[in-house]
């Protein structure tokens, strides 16, 4: 960095690289958390959109919509999460019209996650539960998540894509 003498940058760089990856290795590598929204359509067509993941939009998580990764037909697809990731989601479970469950993985391994999507009808839509449980094996990206982004980040990304395709029903 220009014009920083030694001792500065010294400084710089145990605050913005060591100081997080210490902080980031205490914390502990899952977490579980969950978030809920309410929908202006019926649990069939929520379920729908949700089971249909190269359907998914930009607002979900990666850069592109999902394409499918297998020849064979099998859930199984991938996006690009930024220039050298990608994510693969897999379809796990679907009972429709209530449950979805969808495997997320990550190609350099700093993340895997497990999603369950529940969907019970509400007078005038429905309500979209979203429960993730997750691992995450980069220190860095722990500490981003807890103290920067959120845990839930990949949660609120969803849910806000659902409540844009239908409708956000107030509470």
């Amino acid at each position: 960095v220009g014009g920083l003498g030694f001792s500065e940058r010294t400084i710089l760089v145990l605050g913005v690289v060591v100081v997080p990856l210490v902080l980031g290795s205490r914390l502990p590598a899952s977490h579980d958390v969950e978030g809920r929204s309410r929908v202006r359509a019926e649990p069939a067509s929520v379920d729908a959109a949700i089971a249909d993941i190269p359907g998914w939009s930009s607002g979900m998580p990666g850069n592109a919509p999902p394409r499918h990764r297998s020849a064979d037909g099998h859930p199984d697809y991938e996006s690009r999460a930024d220039e050298r990731t990608f994510l693969y989601f897999e379809l796990v479970e679907h009972r429709p019209p209530s449950h979805v469950r969808v495997r997320l993985d990550s190609s350099n391994g700093r993340l895997s996650a497990t999603w369950d999507f529940d969907v019970v009808p509400c007078a005038g839509g429905s309500v979209v539960r979203l429960r993730e449980r997750a691992r995450t094996n980069s220190p860095m990206l722990r500490f981003v998540m807890r103290y920067v982004t959120g845990q839930d980040i990949g949660i609120r990304g969803t849910l806000m894509a659902l409540e844009q395709r239908f409708g956000r029903l107030g509470d």
